[in-house]
């Protein structure tokens, strides 16, 4: 999958692609799991999905 940097919430136009790292990162506190599967880097950042697992 491809996913694409878009700084606008209204305007439809693609980006440049991000380059993927799959990390397989597990997050535990107290009460919560959350994963982190792949990060995307940007020439202006990453993005990164947050997976909260609920039991």
């Amino acid at each position: 999958m491809k996913v694409y940097y878009n700084s606008s919430l209204w305007k439809k136009f693609k980006g440049i692609s991000g380059r993927p790292q799959q990390v397989n990162l597990k997050i535990q506190n107290n009460r919560s799991k959350r994963f982190i599967p792949t990060i995307y880097h940007f020439s202006k950042g990453i993005v990164f999905d947050i997976i909260t697992i609920i039991d």
